[in-house]
């Protein structure tokens, strides 16, 4: 049975966090120190509709220049909520083999997520942005998102699990057009600025 991490809401609200829908900008020591500090894991077909808790899940935007990698999620991808939507992150849960201490452990989580789903080339590692929290659907109202930016060195990309997703870059203002479409993590994202 899948464990994947997940925090108290408790626990986050005493570091500072409220159930505002929206993408928080910037370092919040206190929030991540307490993800660190007090996640557990949680088998996964309970964490789904465990409210008082949330997965935390490392959500991996990648850009080359002035593209972003922009994938749609197909029908044989597992969130059944996501089907035929959008994205420009790529996202995971936090599993009980990258226990390892500290941020590293989320950092190892976003990577891992993003080289099953897509091969691309960078030289430094994701760099952390921000808090994603959106109460606005089912499927947010269970989990945190940890933004993180990766830039990629040149335009090459594979997508590994073809059944499950297929995808392009896509300038800043194609992006802006397609929001109908996009899933809500994505769609908070742009109209929030992140995406420039």
């Amino acid at each position: 049975m899948e464990k994947v991490m997940a925090v108290a809401k408790s626990a986050l609200y005493a570091a500072g966090f409220t159930d505002e829908t929206g993408f928080f900008a910037g370092a919040f020591p206190a929030l991540a120190d307490a993800i660190v500090k007090n996640h557990i894991f949680m088998e996964r077909g309970v964490s789904e509709t465990n409210y008082d808790y949330k997965q935390i899940i490392p959500y991996t935007v990648v850009k080359h220049k002035d593209a972003y990698l922009l994938l749609r999620r197909l029908g044989k991808q597992g969130e059944k909520r996501l089907h035929g939507m959008l994205s420009i992150g790529v996202g995971g849960h936090i599993n009980e083999n990258e226990r390892r201490g500290g941020e590293s452990m989320l950092i190892a989580g976003a990577l891992r997520e993003l080289n099953e789903e897509v091969r691309v080339s960078y030289v430094q590692n994701p760099v952390f942005m921000g808090f994603l929290n959106d109460n606005g659907a089912d499927v947010g109202r269970v989990h945190l998102g940890l933004v993180y930016l990766l830039t990629a060195d040149n335009a090459a990309f594979t997508i590994n699990e073809t059944d499950k997703m297929e995808g392009g870059w896509a300038a800043a203002d194609e992006l802006a057009d397609k929001l109908p479409a996009m899933e809500g993590w994505s769609r908070i994202l742009i109209e929030s600025g992140f995406i420039c």
